[in-house]
């Protein structure tokens, strides 16, 4: 019995990690699966682990996306919950800084250190940083 489960599971290589799918989810990205909906939102498969988007979390979606566009070993379930959050600010403190023609990961950290600097003043900023170091 226990075979036969397991040869539901689709298994794949993804940066050095096992990341199990099965037929019944539906498939975002190569990395990204909606594992079962809810009247409260997705249960999504991220890499392999588990994240519960609400029905008005539509920054994960845009995430996966831009996650999407970046090479393999740049993408980890951390990357894509940190810029989540970093395009939540974007929207919700008004800054609307387009995103959507970010084709890398250095187009993304560009556009994350403008952000920033929008969101805290660069010399505010940066003075903080460097006083960490």
């Amino acid at each position: 019995m226990l075979l036969k489960n397991t040869m539901l599971m689709k298994s794949e290589l993804k940066n050095n990690s096992l990341i199990l799918t099965s037929p019944e989810w539906k498939k975002i990205t190569a990395f990204a699966f909606v594992k079962a909906e809810t009247e409260k939102g997705n249960m999504l498969s991220i890499l392999g682990k588990d994240y519960h988007a609400w029905d008005y979390d539509v920054y994960i979606y845009d995430a996966i996306d831009l996650a999407g566009k970046w090479l393999p070993h740049q993408i980890t379930f951390g990357r894509i919950i940190h810029l989540r959050n970093w395009l939540r600010e974007n929207v919700q403190h008004g800054h609307d800084r387009c995103f959507k023609h970010l084709s890398s990961m250095r187009s993304v950290k560009l556009w994350l250190v403008e952000l920033i600097e929008a969101e805290y003043g660069y010399d505010e900023y940066w003075t903080e940083q460097n006083n960490l170091y």
